[in-house]
């Protein structure tokens, strides 16, 4: 009896992996076919989502197949699973309104992280990129989605082009530019060697200026926003739609932050008319002493 119970108020089956009548939940809200309201619960880590059937039969619903988006800022998120069941695919009882908290991932490592507790406005079906809802569908590893969504083969390139919305920073540059290969610091004295194998400009504009940071910083960075210390500049200039910068290597000076333990991490920056806005990064992961 307990049992029974318990499934009521959940009122979600799981539907095994080979169902193959679910509509996306984009398309699904666009057909008047449910509402739905939802929001960051976690930066883009986590999201909040309230959903009905408005209809008078189950529905089952994949959720997989989706983005969704606070602002033109921000950026576009993916959810993974529903914690509750592990499912993507949810079966919503007729009438029935069910509040889900779903894993999520981030498909613009590029753009500001969604703000906790802020709701998403913009939801888009993302049907026609397989790729990318294979890789939420599978929990792939945040790293692992960014390496499809932010890598420089053409299916990255499609995907941004895809974004209707301006590029970050409001305009003047190119949302396109990326490092590629290796990118390393090493320090000698008061000078810092800042060096990496490439950085491109995809985009089909020149960039404004760009330069290479070296960051410290407490926690490790993941993308957005960032705070810590800058203990290194190379500026590179504006770069040409299609070209690229390699072999890059040169010591600049060096500035040391205030003693403790740091995570490093590379940035590539241009600078727009909203000012200077992270393009791409990479980090080593692990976290060092500095005195």
């Amino acid at each position: 009896m307990m049992m029974k119970k318990i499934v009521n108020i959940l009122a979600i089956l799981v539907l095994s992996s080979n169902w193959i009548h679910a509509i996306g939940v984009a398309d699904a809200l666009k057909a008047g076919q449910i509402t739905l309201s939802g929001q960051s619960t976690s930066g883009y880590t986590e999201s909040k989502i309230v959903v009905k059937n408005t209809r008078t039969y189950s529905l089952d619903v994949d959720f997989s197949t989706a983005c969704f988006v606070q602002n033109n800022q921000s950026q576009r998120v993916g959810l993974a699973y529903e914690k509750s069941t592990g499912s993507y695919y949810l079966r919503l009882s007729a009438g029935r309104t069910y509040t889900l908290y779903f894993s999520s991932r981030c498909l613009d490592k590029t753009r500001s992280s969604p703000s906790t507790g802020v709701g998403f406005r913009t939801v888009r079906s993302i049907s026609s990129f397989p790729e990318i809802v294979a890789c939420l569908r599978n929990n792939y590893s945040q790293e692992g989605v960014w390496s499809i969504t932010n890598g420089s083969g053409t299916l990255a390139q499609r995907w941004q082009a895809a974004d209707p919305r301006p590029p970050v920073g409001g305009g003047g540059g190119s949302s396109t530019v990326g490092l590629q290969g290796s990118a390393y610091w090493s320090i000698s004295g008061n000078q810092i060697n800042i060096q990496a194998s490439k950085v491109v400009n995809l985009g089909t504009n020149t960039t404004g200026s760009l330069r290479l940071q070296v960051w410290v910083t407490r926690s490790r960075y993941t993308g957005g926003s960032i705070s810590g210390y800058v203990v290194g500049t190379k500026n590179l200039g504006t770069l040409r739609a299609g070209y690229a910068y390699t072999g890059i290597s040169g010591y600049v000076s060096y500035t040391r932050p205030p003693s403790g333990t740091y995570y490093d991490v590379i940035t590539v920056e241009e600078y727009t008319s909203g000012g200077w806005v992270i393009r791409d990064f990479a980090t080593s992961g692990t976290s060092q002493l500095f005195r």
